[in-house]
């Protein structure tokens, strides 16, 4: 076995209690091991594997990975977790979100922390934001606090502004900017002169790519050959270009009336350019139109379309 679990195994949080016994019973010997293989080449496809097909039988035993000695069983138990996350839609989110941001406390590595603060980006529930607050507010890494910013609006049920406007007086400009971008998605566009601000004075690649991102999101029609000047730039570097070209296109959506933006991404999916394409699943994925499931399960069933591979996976994520 592992380094005991020890938020499934006592007090108040036995896990009886803590998760479902429909979703996660408890962890087998054979899990444990497993999760102890995915350091060893001959055997860590194989222990990969089978932790996949267990599914949420395996969760206990991968969140005990997390607090191995071991980077590799610490990066690839993580990875798992995220797999079955996405696969499997009914866990009883809560727990998961506290043990992977207790064991965030403790981690070391600020590259382990961002897809920490990304995994619990994945899960939904008050568990899972008060995880993702603590993280975009102490954290030492600028990425873990920009990412944990993002996740934190796309997590929560609540319209956090109070929260976001605190981000945005974080001492790094990127979390700023990140903080900006979702008060944009809520009709803030406080953040814009940031953004204008930035793209004209800095080099910084990520400072670059949000603020790109925040004039998408705002939407001002004056920044429209800001962005599509951006995307088309030939000393751009090849990202912000890209989240250039992404903020253009979202820019474009969100001057139409909210009735004709369906509409518009659906039709976009036939477009000729693969980048195009996959801002449309980006955006299909995003979209709070109630009809986007039906729309898309009806493209995936009509012949003579180009974007089936982007609308399968926009409503699959969904």
């Amino acid at each position: 076995m592992l380094i005991n679990f020890k938020f499934f195994r006592t007090g108040s949080l036995l896990l009886a209690g803590v998760l479902t016994a429909q979703c996660i019973p408890a962890a087998a010997d054979s899990h444990d091991q497993d999760v102890q293989a995915l350091d060893k080449r001959p055997e860590q496809r194989a222990a990969t594997d089978r932790l996949l097909q267990a599914s949420a039988d395996s969760i206990p035993a991968l969140l005990n990975g997390l607090m191995s000695s071991s980077q590799q069983v610490k990066t690839k138990s993580l990875w798992i977790l995220r797999q079955i996350r996405w696969k499997t839609k009914s866990l009883n989110d809560d727990p998961i979100a506290t043990a992977i941001g207790n064991t965030a406390r403790m981690e070391k590595d600020p590259a382990l922390r961002r897809n920490m603060a990304l995994a619990i980006g994945d899960l939904h529930g008050p568990a899972a934001v008060k995880e993702l607050k603590r993280l975009a507010s102490e954290d030492s890494d600028t990425e873990v606090r920009r990412i944990a910013t993002h996740r934190v609006a796309t997590v929560s049920s609540e319209k956090e502004f109070q929260f976001l406007r605190k981000q945005s007086a974080d001492t790094s400009v990127v979390v700023r900017l990140a903080a900006g971008i979702e008060l944009a998605s809520l009709g803030d566009p406080s953040g814009r002169d940031l953004a204008l601000k930035t793209v004209k004075a800095s080099t910084d690649l990520g400072e670059r790519s949000e603020a790109f991102d925040l004039l998408g999101a705002v939407g001002n029609p004056n920044d429209a050959a800001i962005l599509k000047n951006a995307a088309e730039s030939k000393t751009e570097n090849f990202h912000s270009r890209y989240v250039a070209f992404r903020a253009y296109r979202h820019h474009q959506l969100i001057q139409l009336p909210s009735g004709e933006r369906l509409d518009y991404l659906i039709k976009a999916l036939d477009d000729p350019s693969a980048d195009v394409r996959d801002c449309m699943y980006i955006e299909l994925y995003h979209s709070p139109d109630p009809n986007t499931n039906s729309r898309l399960r009806k493209y995936l069933g009509e012949k003579g379309h180009v974007g089936y591979v982007e609308a399968a996976k926009a409503l699959s994520a969904r």
